[in-house]
């Protein structure tokens, strides 16, 4: 049970950052609902007081260093699950997601500005961390052209999730109901999560549970 419940702990899998910025700017003044770089802009409201924060992507040309930073907003986090380990999968902690998320990977596709190479490593960080964190495990991809769902061990800690060094969120300290630590990391505790049951994206079940 303890592995299920893990297995989705961070959960939401069925909220949608699209859905959640409807529900940030439906109240917005016209043409406030969105920045000069397209991202959602801050706007007064519960979602974005307790949900919301930002990712900076950065992209550095490593034979020149130039680089190019993009920041948006996000309501619902999206973290990548590590390579499988061995054909059993094994036990992943949360935190080897969030980190993995923040880890330096290789681009090939982009074309430095200034030397005109492309070799370059892109590096995602999250700036400003949300009073509450909604986590998202993306648990599906593609394999020889196939749509499959990995159905690894993810184990979310009930207490002291700790993650990230950015600002703390809008409306007080970044953990939630916990405040940042000696490392400058925010704290936070499990309260809900959602899990998918089956196979397929486009089908089959979800399960909520919230502690009281």
């Amino acid at each position: 049970a303890a592995a299920a419940a893990a297995a989705a702990a961070a959960a939401a899998a069925a909220a949608d950052s699209d859905e959640w910025g409807f529900v940030q700017h439906s109240d917005a003044p016209a043409g406030k609902g969105e920045d000069p770089g397209g991202a959602p802009a801050e706007v007064d409201s519960l979602v974005s007081k307790f949900m919301g924060g930002r990712l900076c992507s950065e992209v550095t040309c490593q034979h020149c260093g130039f680089s190019v930073k993009n920041e948006q907003s996000f309501f619902v986090l999206s973290v990548p699950l590590p390579p499988r380990r061995g054909r059993a999968g094994g036990q992943i902690q949360l935190e080897e997601c969030l980190d993995l998320l923040e880890s330096e990977g290789a681009v090939v596709s982009w074309q430095c500005e200034r030397c005109g190479r492309q070799e370059a490593a892109k590096h995602m960080r999250v700036v400003r961390r949300p009073r509450w964190l909604v986590v998202h495990v993306m648990r599906f991809g593609y394999d020889a052209g196939r749509r499959f769902k990995r159905d690894d061990e993810v184990v979310v800690p009930v207490e002291g999730l700790r993650c990230f060094r950015g600002e703390g969120g809008a409306g007080g300290e970044g953990g939630a109901g916990g405040g940042g630590g000696a490392d400058g990391r925010a704290t936070y505790r499990l309260h809900a999560w959602c899990e998918h049951l089956g196979q397929e994206d486009a089908s089959g079940h979800y399960t909520a549970i919230a502690r009281g």
